[in-house]
């Protein structure tokens, strides 16, 4: 009987396992998804502003570089990448300062 048992909780404690895993992983793979969205909105803007497309004062440069710190500060706490969750938090506020400073100059 306590074999039985121990099958029965084994079987219990690995369905919860592989249902957390899947969890998991749509969780990362939608971070994923994110981070590379954030990634190529900052090299969208970093190419507009290189050419001389856009201006670094312009609203639309820093909404571009906005989104992608935050695609990447998504991904990054997802992944639990302290240092690069704590780069996109302070390109953020520059960023919202910046258009801040745009919008009330």
């Amino acid at each position: 009987m306590l074999k039985f048992f121990s099958r029965d909780v084994d079987h219990h404690l690995l369905s919860h396992s592989n249902t957390q895993k899947g969890v998991d992983n749509r969780i990362l793979f939608i971070g994923d998804v994110i981070g590379w969205v954030g990634a190529v909105a900052l090299l969208t803007a970093y190419g507009l502003i290189s050419y001389g497309v856009l201006d670094g004062r312009s609203i639309i440069y820093q909404l571009i570089n906005l989104v992608g710190a935050i695609g990447l500060l998504v991904l990054a706490v997802v992944r639990r990448a302290i240092p690069s969750a704590a780069t996109n938090v302070i390109w953020i506020i520059i960023g919202i300062v910046a258009i801040v400073g745009i919008i009330f100059r």
